[in-house]
């Protein structure tokens, strides 16, 4: 079997296995081949819904539909409503940092996102192009925990109990 067909196998079933709300022990099981492992925290005023049907994409024009946050840190995550403890299943993380949300990213990956949109581009436009250059999330770092990380499929994101 080739690269490509295990990838797509392993997708399927990932996406097969999925489901909002999982135990703990379910959703640590459900992320192990993630890049991340770590707990993310989502604050929400939709909690419930969200544990029933999953998360919807921020509804905003400067998020333009694309993608759902999280982060490490549950006090940022709670400014935003009440807080969901969740796992993240992401195998191409993209890192922004200032100089890329400031269009002087040096990176060549930069580059071709700017090349898609501009550098004066909205954080939903970025995170647009980030996805159609072939990421599954973005994320930011500050002091060391992930400030803010955003997918782009709901699928790569479960609730735990």
């Amino acid at each position: 079997m080739n690269r490509n067909t295990e990838m797509i196998i392993n997708e399927v079933i990932f996406a097969m296995s999925w489901k909002p709300l999982l135990e703990k022990s379910e959703a640590e099981q459900w992320n192990s081949g993630s890049s991340f492992q770590q707990t993310f925290y989502h604050g929400t005023n939709d909690s419930e819904s969200i544990k029933r049907r999953g998360f919807v994409e921020s509804e905003d024009e400067v998020n333009d539909h694309t993608g759902i946050s999280f982060s490490e840190d549950e006090r940022y995550a709670s400014g935003y409503g009440k807080i969901l403890s969740c796992k993240i299943y992401v195998k191409n993380p993209f890192e922004v940092n200032n100089e890329f949300w400031n269009g002087k990213g040096k990176r060549p990956q930069d580059k071709k996102i700017y090349d898609k949109v501009g550098e004066d581009a909205t954080i939903g436009e970025m995170s647009l192009a980030i996805e159609q250059t072939g990421y599954d999330c973005w994320f930011s770092k500050i002091g060391g925990l992930i400030k803010e990380i955003r997918i782009f499929d709901k699928r790569r994101a479960v609730v735990f109990k």
